[in-house]
């Protein structure tokens, strides 16, 4: 079994090789949520099933409680055509069905998904295979859908918005961070953060896989890698078989699609953190596997190879006897660990000096947030404040409220453009974000430092 260690310890001991940016972190399929709070996978699924895509059209005219009865009459062995025209039973036990899957789509670990899925019943019977998550595979090569597919997912994807997590990722010395997505959530809270020039943004693409491998990557930059392509480049998303298993066998040949910068990265990389993976999934030992290849293949370190877990993982204990690596399980969940970890090294290399309480620059600056404000530059003022944390000893709490802020009050925004709310719902959100930013600077005046609750 894995080695169990409180995060206190685990910052003690390894603080130096992540503050060194000698870490790589790998954000798997379950990392993470948008600024909705809802899941990359579920957010890209909610949208197919809206756009009549998830479902095949030719079961039973692209009705969906109709297809799925269809279905499993089917694999029954009974003639739906047989049937009377009004079989409310059936169609009862339709309905439910529909509601049942639709509350295991939102939950796959429930044991009600875990039932459905042991009975073979889902919409998996319809276009996309269900084996993956993130991606979205379709089940028979058609060229007209993979076309519409990698369309509807580029929308997607593109609109998605990072949520807290991102952010706190973003302000961690990691070297790289590959991701099994292929959203752009993590560039975007470099950009909110105003870090888009310290990082560099590269990805996996299944129409030209060798593309930009052999560019120099600045080493003073943390490299962002999707292994799953770029939704800004909708020809780099993989939607079939043959395309992912390409990248797949890519992967373990002389011809690894990654850039060349950042096979040097793994391979001098002294450890690993590994945050939303289940780990009972086929392919992560397959993912692990490549992380020791590219490391043993130089043998330029002789210390053991870590892999760090967090508690919310799914763990299956064959999965350690198959690879060579000390796996370690922090005891706390993803969130707090990232948390911590900022505490401890987040911003290390960006931080400015500490300053004295009474400096000319405090009241300054405190003055031109109230200027903001009263321009009703609200997002700004959140942002000066975010981007200044540590010269005003911001708690973190304080600091996640703010964010939260930000958050509520971009939604708000995209929500009123769209049409989706009034203007008095609008003013409602403005006047809680303006409020929260007042209490703020409040306690920064009242004290004379950041409030540390």
């Amino acid at each position: 079994m894995p080695k169990e260690l409180p995060i206190k310890e685990f910052i003690d001991v390894f603080a130096p090789q992540i503050k060194a940016k000698e870490c790589v972190l790998f954000l798997g399929p379950r990392f993470g949520q948008t600024r909705e709070g809802k899941s990359v996978s579920e957010t890209i699924r909610t949208y197919l099933r809206e756009q009549n895509f998830l479902n095949d059209a030719n079961a039973a005219n692209g009705d969906t409680h109709a297809a799925i009865l269809h279905n499993l009459l089917k694999s029954a062995g009974i003639d739906a055509d047989q049937l009377p025209a009004q079989d409310k039973p059936l169609k009862d036990f339709a309905a439910a069905l529909d509601t049942a899957l639709r509350e295991a789509e939102k939950a796959p670990n429930t044991p009600l998904a875990k039932l459905l899925r042991a009975a073979g019943i889902s919409y998996s019977d319809s276009l996309i295979d269900e084996e993956f998550e993130n991606l979205f595979l379709l089940k028979q090569r058609d060229s007209f859908k993979e076309v519409t597919l990698k369309s509807k997912l580029s929308s997607c994807l593109k609109s998605m918005e990072p949520g807290p997590l991102y952010e706190a990722v973003a302000r961690l010395p990691f070297k790289a961070v590959i991701s099994c997505t292929a959203d752009s959530m993590l560039e975007k809270a470099f950009t909110n953060l105003g870090k888009k020039n310290s990082c560099e943004f590269r990805w996996y693409s299944s129409k030209n896989p060798d593309a930009k491998r052999e560019e120099t990557i600045p080493k003073n930059k943390t490299i962002l890698y999707n292994l799953f392509g770029n939704a800004e480049d909708p020809e780099s998303l993989i939607v079939n078989y043959e395309s992912f298993f390409k990248f797949f066998v890519s992967l373990f040949n002389n011809k690894n699609p990654m850039p060349k910068d950042l096979q040097m990265v793994l391979d001098e990389a002294k450890l690993f953190m590994l945050l939303g993976f289940d780990m009972s999934k086929w392919y992560f030992p397959f993912i692990v596997s490549k992380l020791n290849l590219e490391k043993n293949s130089f043998n330029t370190f002789n210390t053991d190879n870590f892999s760090i877990l967090t508690q919310d993982s799914v763990f299956h204990h064959n999965t350690e006897f198959k690879m060579n690596t000390t796996f370690i399980v922090l005891q706390s969940q993803t969130e707090t660990a990232l948390s911590q970890l900022q505490e401890a090294v987040g911003d290390s290399d960006q931080a400015p000096a500490p300053r004295p309480a009474d400096e000319p620059w405090r009241s300054d600056f405190l003055a031109a947030i109230e200027a903001q404000l009263n321009k009703g530059e609200l997002a700004e003022a959140i942002e000066a404040l975010l981007n200044e944390k540590q010269r005003l000893d911001l708690s973190e709490e304080i600091a996640n409220n703010l964010t939260t802020l930000r958050g509520n009050l971009a939604s708000t925004m995209t929500a009123f453009t769209k049409g989706q709310i009034t203007h008095p719902e609008l003013l409602r959100t403005q006047s809680i974000t303006s409020d929260g930013i007042l209490a703020v600077l409040s306690a920064l005046k009242n004290a004379g430092k950041a409030p540390n609750n």
